[in-house]
């Protein structure tokens, strides 16, 4: 039985590390959807932001909608916040952080932590 616990324990210690956390679980969730076109290329390209920076904002984003003016960027924004894969940190903030009640990239999360050994089912489809 302490065998066990000791195992779950370094489980949640792992999921703590926020590096393990992204190269293992969040980082090939995205892939995952991505390859289901769950989410597109550009999305694809901003979480990822998100997820390596935690936070962001309309400026650190810039670089994906070249040609774009700033009110542009608001509303690819906006779009992301309305299909749950990102929202304000705070409310009325201006900054932003990866949604995980998003159905699609929920689904890929869980399916990372059960590949992993995280959870009681293993999908390797």
């Amino acid at each position: 039985m302490l065998k066990g616990l000791k195992e779950e324990i370094e489980k949640i210690d792992k999921l703590s590390d926020y590096n393990f956390l992204c190269k293992e679980i969040l980082f090939p969730a995205l892939n995952h959807a991505l390859e289901r076109e769950h989410i597109t290329a550009l999305e694809h390209k901003v979480l990822k932001k998100i997820i390596h920076s935690q936070v962001i904002q309309a400026a650190d984003i810039k670089e994906f909608f070249a040609g774009k003016t700033d009110t542009e960027i608001s509303r690819q924004i906006k779009k992301l916040i309305d299909k749950k894969l990102i929202s304000p940190e705070k409310e009325k903030a201006r900054k932003y952080v990866l949604r995980f009640d998003n159905n699609y990239l929920l689904r890929s999360i869980i399916k990372q932590l059960g590949n992993k050994g995280f959870l009681p089912i293993h999908d390797e489809d």
